[in-house]
């Protein structure tokens, strides 16, 4: 499956958190954050790659989500970051094959890095980093030769 397939159904996911008002993802990014929480999805690389003639096609995504609570680094604004590590994981552990575009999308170890300060543009903002590992299935979509 395309990875851009398979990462509008992640985005569409993420957007059922409770309290979420915006998700991008890599080929959406806006030049700075105007709603808050918002979450960016990106694709931080390829941890593996499996191929051969007679199969199995398969890809190892790592993916990055970030969430932005506030613009507020205070110990007030903790309160409101932390329940979305439960909001996150829930909608994650709710389609693991993501409608079966994938094989899998589950967290990387470690899974979660935050709350803390994180920097979007030249903003320093309170977030959450999400780490994934999405096993994509490529029959079909690669030729292998010898």
């Amino acid at each position: 499956m395309t990875i851009a397939t398979w990462m509008a159904v992640l985005k569409a996911n993420m957007e059922t958190v409770s309290g979420m008002n915006a998700v991008y993802l890599y080929s959406e990014m806006p030049a700075s954050i105007k709603r808050y929480p918002a979450m960016t999805i990106i694709p931080t690389g390829i941890s593996r790659e499996e191929y051969s003639t007679g199969g199995p096609l398969r890809t190892y995504w790592d993916v990055t989500m970030t969430l932005y609570v506030t613009t507020e680094i205070l110990p007030k604004s903790f309160a409101t970051a932390v329940p979305f590590i439960e909001g996150v994981r829930n909608a994650l552990a709710g389609d693991i094959q993501l409608g079966s575009t994938v094989e899998y999308c589950l967290p990387s170890e470690p899974f979660v890095d935050g709350p803390g300060g994180i920097t979007y543009a030249d903003q320093v903002l309170l977030g959450i980093n999400f780490y994934l590992n999405v096993k994509v299935n490529n029959d079909g979509l690669i030729t292998v030769s010898a």
